[in-house]
């Protein structure tokens, strides 16, 4: 892509654009006076007796008009129907933006930049207006997001890319004390603008700050729920396990790194599966059962006798929503106490391992 200088946007601006306009006006100056002196000669040349008077301002006339062709020709004089408060109006509008803007056009050229894309550049030690191609260009984590979103906007997508500089980059957006994420996209104009990209650099550093703090709790959480004394898992409403922590796992010989899916049969087992699905639905409240099961290791095969407090929301029209249920070794449920206080949760246990189907039934032969 190429450079292109714009006025009326600093002195950064100002200067580059001093040399290439004073070479090009030496260069109109002087073809301007050989006209003048061409038309001089000839005219006294063509008509001897013609009146110097005549012939003399007719050459600075033609000068003139050589003068102001050339200039039109090379941008040095603009014919313009704006006022220039409209554009001190989009100059301070787009600056207030904060966020480093270029506008290119569709053979990358920068047209335009605001306030904070100048101060970039200059940072980067540029002495003129240039596209964030050649501004990043001696950044190689510039290069691939740069063809990038450049490709996708070729093809009418406006896009964006979140790009990570480490503490002590040389780039100009980088920080010497930490660690900056910036998001550039790119978007086409409208209308009659159609031709032209909108560059923009976003520092979202503060953003992503608060992610990794949030991430970094949540780790944190899970972490002591892997590790908690007791199992936990909690399934969806299908029957399907989306959480199982790393304690329940070890009792019963799961590798949660292989990332199989689950459902409550691989967990309680079948008998244990139809206990927990056959709750009671209680249409817009929540629901607390308590179970004695007993759970088998898969590789050893060990049976670890556990109590099991389910907790299940139903909606409105009586759905049940995901579950949580907390797995506690019986002897920790049942406390230091024994005898009376150990009956039920043993005669819950014999029940449930009976080999053969057991219900409650009242009067009338409802369970």
């Amino acid at each position: 892509m190429t450079e292109r200088n714009v006025p009326g946007r600093g002195e950064l601006t100002a200067q580059g654009a001093f040399s290439n306009r004073g070479g090009r006006a030496a260069i109109a100056v002087m073809l301007a006076a050989l006209v003048a002196v061409a038309v001089v000669f000839g005219v006294r040349h063509a008509v001897p007796h013609y009146p110097l008077w005549v012939a003399v301002p007719a050459a600075v006339l033609a000068g003139f008009g050589l003068l102001a062709a050339l200039g039109l020709l090379s941008g040095l004089v603009r014919v313009s129907s704006g006022d220039s408060s409209e554009r001190a109006f989009f100059d301070s509008l787009v600056d207030a933006l904060g966020d480093p803007l270029v506008v290119t056009d569709a053979r990358g050229r920068a047209v335009y930049a605001n306030g904070a894309y100048l101060k970039l550049a200059a940072k980067a030690g540029s002495g003129r207006l240039v596209g964030v191609d050649v501004m990043f260009a001696g950044f190689p984590e510039f290069s691939a997001p740069i063809y990038q979103l450049s490709q996708a906007i070729q093809e009418g997508r406006p896009e964006s890319r979140e790009i990570r500089l480490p503490q002590g980059s040389s780039a100009p957006v980088a920080s010497p004390e930490r660690p900056v994420w910036i998001r550039m996209s790119v978007m086409s104009g409208q209308g009659s603008a159609a031709s032209y990209r909108i560059w923009r650099i976003e520092d979202i550093s503060a953003d992503r700050a608060r992610q990794e703090q949030a991430f970094s709790r949540l780790q944190f959480i899970i972490t002591y729920l892997d590790n908690a004394p007791a199992g936990f898992f909690s399934t969806l409403a299908d029957g399907h396990v989306d959480y199982l922590n790393a304690t329940l796992a070890q009792w019963l010989g799961i590798d949660l790194s292989a990332g199989m899916p689950m459902n409550l049969t691989t967990i309680l087992g079948e008998n244990g599966a139809r206990l927990i699905a056959g709750v009671e639905a209680r249409p817009g409240s929540a629901v607390t059962e308590s179970f004695s099961l007993d759970l088998r290791n898969a590789n050893t095969g060990a049976l670890i006798p556990v109590q099991l407090i389910h907790h299940v929301d139903f909606t409105a029209d009586g759905s049940p929503s995901p579950s949580r249920t907390l797995v506690v070794p019986r002897a920790l449920a049942r406390g230091s106490g024994g005898g009376a206080e150990i009956s039920a949760p043993r005669l819950s246990r014999f029940i449930n391992n009976a080999p053969l189907g057991i219900a409650e039934v009242d009067g009338q032969g409802l369970i």
